[in-house]
């Protein structure tokens, strides 16, 4: 019961000390640029090499791959769970921006923010093998190279 009370008077001062709400509603003269990504922007460069953006392999790859003495059959299933990565990154996707979320964004900044804290959590690490944790508590593979 407190809750609401302190709730209304908090809406009431705003209210009042608000006179001009437009700084806080949402512009729709100038919407924020939505930035469309897809699964290919997600590869990695060696992925990005291998595949076509709908999943399906390039087929210089196909070719390499072949000579190398990796099978159809097996080329064949690895092309299948890309292309089903690919279509359920799409459905995803279109969930969030039915919702108005532009899920492409809020993953290219997660992978921002990881890269970001990488040189971090690797000095951690090293910290952490200095003070003899619990191997298994490492955020990484302790024979990773330097």
């Amino acid at each position: 019961m407190l809750f609401i009370i302190y709730s209304q008077l908090i809406l009431r001062e705003l209210f009042y000390t608000l006179s001009d709400f437009s700084n806080i509603l949402l512009d729709e003269t100038e919407p924020e640029q939505w930035v469309k990504y897809t699964a290919y922007d997600f590869f990695t460069e060696e992925e990005k090499r291998q595949f076509n953006p709908d999943g399906s392999f390039r087929p210089e790859y196909v070719e390499y791959a072949c000579s190398i003495g990796i099978s159809e059959e097996a080329l064949e299933e690895i092309e299948r769970r890309k292309k089903i990565d690919v279509q359920n990154y799409n459905e995803v996707s279109a969930r969030y921006a039915e919702q108005g979320i532009n899920f492409g964004e809020q993953q290219m900044q997660a992978r921002i923010a990881d890269s970001k804290s990488y040189l971090q959590r690797r000095e951690q690490m090293k910290k952490d093998l200095r003070n003899f944790e619990d191997v298994d508590s490492l955020p990484f593979d302790k024979g990773t190279p330097y």
